[in-house]
């Protein structure tokens, strides 16, 4: 199928070969690592949950959810701003302490602010204010 790429993106994969002793109780005689390319479907990772849809869309059904348990908190905005901020704090954690990320100190640090709106533009969605005005 010529659209798979729009559905899938790529992922690295490292396989582990050992190859063991032929009798029992010998120590390994070999061992190898190998990287290849697979697929993996957008929708069905992680990854999907911390994008801007996935985000507004992960705010909107706590906010709604706890609104049925608390019908109070439908009527206020502060608890879907109170969600939209953990979101974004949330992602923003995660993106900083991977161990594999190539941020420095200050790229950190600018990076904060920039979350700060993302999550303020969740907030936005998830209440429905249009930021063009009306």
């Amino acid at each position: 199928m010529q659209l798979r790429w729009l559905f899938n993106s790529p992922v690295k994969v490292t396989v582990k070969t050992v190859t063991k002793g032929r009798l029992p109780g010998e120590p390994e005689l070999t061992s190898a690592e190998s990287e290849t390319e697979k697929t993996q479907g957008v929708f069905l990772t992680g990854r999907s949950l911390l994008t801007f849809p996935g985000a507004t869309a992960a705010v909107l059904l706590v906010w709604q959810a706890l609104g049925i348990m608390f019908p109070a908190i439908l009527s206020s905005h502060w608890a879907p701003f109170i969600l939209s901020m953990l979101v974004g704090l949330f992602i923003y954690v995660v993106g900083i302490t991977d161990p594999k990320t190539i941020l420095s100190r200050r790229d950190k640090l600018i990076a904060l602010p920039i979350a700060f709106v993302n999550a303020l533009q969740v907030f936005t969605a998830v209440i429905g204010i249009s930021l063009l005005g009306k």
